[in-house]
Parts: C-alpha cells; structure tokens; sequence
C-alpha cells in the first residue's frame, strides 16, 4: 500500500480510539513502530481529517423489572391505561402479579405493548439506558 486515500477513526466499545481504518480495508494500530500509522501521520500533518468514528453499538434491552416498567408508566401518563388493561384480564392480571421482570419477547409483553399504543423495544431501550 503505497498511497492514503481515506482514513477513519476506530474506537473500542467504550469509544476510546485505538486504531484507524486505512483505506477502508486496513486496520492500523496507533503504533509509532508501524509503518502505516507513519503514513497515515503524514497524511494528517498534510492537513487532512480521518473521519469520524462510528458511534457505539448499544445493544438493544431485552428484559426490566416490573417495577421500572410501572415507574415509566407513571412517567409517561400510561399507568392508568396499564391498569385497566390488567383490570380487564383475571388471566393477565395474575401473571403479572406472579412476575418479577418482563422479557421483550413474551407474547403478553408484546400483547400489552399493542394494547397500550406502544413501541416495545423503545420503551426498554429508554428503561435500560436511564
């Protein structure tokens, strides 16, 4: 590889760089001793930019306690929409007085979810990120 055309940032999954994408084939370490991080140091002091890099990958939350659910609820004006969805169903009702948590992919989440006008894996992802 003789010549920089494109260089981006890498960063770690904590978002701290360790590396940059030559190219857009070569992973090169940020490494003095490395020839192609020489080249791409060149490169910068030429007076170009690497790009950005991605932002992390958050992966998507698949299960909350009860207690934050109704929490949200409450945050959100849904709690009384919650209630009386439970109040209609004695079978609903009594698994969710059984449970401790709710798993994103269970058919009385989604089922609920649908009910009360919500976008499930929205509303775990604002839970778990909060």
């Amino acid at each position: 590889m003789s010549e920089v055309t494109t260089v981006k940032l890498l960063n770690d999954d904590e978002g701290n760089p360790f590396g940059y994408l030559l190219n857009g084939s070569m992973s090169v370490p940020m490494a003095e001793g490395n020839r192609h991080y020489r080249m791409i140091q060149e490169w910068i002091a030429e007076g170009n930019t690497p790009e950005p890099a991605d932002p992390p990958v958050t992966p998507d939350i698949t299960s909350i306690t009860k207690l934050q659910f109704v929490e949200w609820c409450e945050a959100n004006n849904k709690l009384t929409d919650l209630q009386a969805l439970l109040n209609s169903d004695a079978t609903l009702m009594f698994k969710w007085n059984a449970a401790t948590s709710l798993v994103i992919d269970n058919p009385l989440v989604i089922g609920a979810a649908a009910t009360l006008s919500l976008d499930v894996q929205a509303v775990f992802n604002e839970i778990g990120a909060s």
